[in-house]
């Protein structure tokens, strides 16, 4: 049996791979023989034959025929095994193509590929000793010390808000009494107007964390060229119509940009800084450890020069 698929037989496969008909991906062995029959090469492959080859680097039909999914029909095997092919020997190519030209412009493949699985070993490592050493348990109370002692990090990029929306169709009849209702402070009235909300079947959407004010106006009517910023003052109820719809807008807190975060809105943030703090100090722990272990049972020796020479 010959070695590699003779220029001839390989042309007339990639030509007519698409017309090979099978009904299970390991058949592909098969199917490229059935093609390379009717080419007239008359023999049959196993998965050790050679399906492509570019210098040294070779593929064999074993290694095309893993690459297909159980259940992919016929044809669409036939397609991928001819792509598949297509885009291996297009990558060898360009790899042996930079073997030769890139050590001509100083590019040190073997350092680079040296420096590369050295940065993964590390961080590997790093990894492995900060999942085992370092507590993920930020508590409440942690979070809190750290904003206070900082607090001056913590200055908004944004305005954010908390508060409510309320959509009412343009023909409901009671939309005053509502009105009246979603400004209400005793938990009696506020009561009511849950009551009532619900079982009217009205849309209210509540913002008891804070948003961005950008994300709280996305649950109203774009209105091209209209600024919003009259809605920021607090606890007034604003109207707004469109799409057939009263929307009742109340913001029950808004803090604007430039001025001091909520703790509440960088609890999260805080919660990471911390634990990046946690995990620098395990990794340093860890490599002055390794040091002195090596240091200790001298496996490190340092040549340096004598500062007294």
């Amino acid at each position: 049996m010959s070695d590699v698929v003779d220029g001839k037989c390989m042309s007339f496969l990639q030509n007519n791979m698409r017309n090979v008909v099978k009904t299970r991906y390991y058949e592909v062995l098969v199917a490229i023989s059935l093609v390379l029959s009717a080419s007239g090469c008359g023999r049959t492959l196993s998965s050790e034959d050679l399906v492509a080859k570019v210098g040294d680097a070779e593929l064999y039909v074993g290694d095309v025929a893993v690459n297909l999914v159980p259940g992919t029909s016929p044809e669409d095997s036939s397609a991928i095994a001819e792509a598949y092919v297509n885009a291996w020997v297009r990558k060898q190519l360009k790899i042996q193509e930079a073997e030769k030209v890139l050590p001509q412009v100083g590019v040190d493949i073997e350092t680079l590929v040296a420096d590369y699985r050295n940065s993964l070993l590390t961080r590997r490592l790093d990894q492995y000793y900060v999942e085992r050493k370092v507590d993920t348990v930020v508590t409440d109370s942690l979070v809190s010390d750290y904003y206070e002692r900082h607090k001056q990090d913590f200055m908004l990029d944004r305005d954010i808000v908390r508060g409510r929306i309320l959509k009412v169709p343009d023909k409901f009849r009671q939309q005053a009494k509502l009105k009246d209702m979603m400004s209400a402070t005793s938990d009696e009235r506020k009561q009511d107007f849950n009551d009532m909300v619900m079982k009217n079947g009205l849309t209210l959407t509540e913002f008891d964390n804070w948003v961005s004010f950008g994300s709280f106006l996305e649950y109203l009517p774009t209105v091209r060229g209209k600024s919003y910023a009259y809605l920021l003052p607090e606890r007034k109820i604003a109207e707004l119509d469109g799409d057939g719809f009263k929307y009742y807008i109340q913001i029950t807190d808004c803090v604007r940009k430039g001025e001091q975060a909520p703790l509440e809105w960088v609890a999260d943030v805080i919660r990471k800084i911390i634990y990046n703090q946690r995990s620098s100090a395990a990794l340093q722990t860890l490599e002055d450890s390794l040091y002195n272990a090596a240091v200790e049972n001298r496996i490190l020796k340092l040549y340096l020069p004598n500062n007294n020479d």
